[in-house]
């Protein structure tokens, strides 16, 4: 299984589009908000006893967020893309998905739309945290 991950990481992290570098340039490192940030990140997860994986653009570990690009193939599937959002909270995973063509167009707003985002998480945890330890 782990060749396999290993094999298809590389495969897909080669044919990312221009939206995918963008953003990368901008989350690597933990330049953005401090968080650290993983690209092309496979979730490992169970199926009727038969371990699977999914492939997602870039992880958050800090938020357990997934950010998707809608681009190429998944663009032409909606089926698929609600599938694959569903199985991915299933597992508790936080989930935002992204246009290729809006990240090209309009890049300071996906951007501010991803902090607001990992703010709001913040602070819920923060908030779970607080809401444990008082009881």
């Amino acid at each position: 299984m782990k060749k396999k991950i290993k094999t298809t990481v590389e495969k897909y992290c080669q044919n990312e589009a221009n939206s995918h570098h963008l953003i990368w340039e901008h989350l690597k490192d933990g330049n953005f908000l401090n968080k650290k940030f993983q690209r092309c990140h496979p979730i490992l997860f169970d199926h009727q006893g038969e371990k699977r994986f999914l492939l997602v653009d870039f992880y958050c570990p800090d938020h357990n967020l997934i950010i998707e690009l809608d681009q190429g193939i998944h663009s032409l599937q909606p089926e698929y893309k609600i599938n694959r959002r569903i199985l991915l909270e299933h597992f508790d995973y936080q989930f935002i998905r992204f246009p290729e063509n809006k990240i090209l167009r309009s890049f300071d707003d996906i951007m501010l739309q991803l902090g607001k985002t990992l703010i709001e998480l913040h602070l819920k945890k923060i908030k779970i945290r607080s809401s444990n330890a008082n009881h």
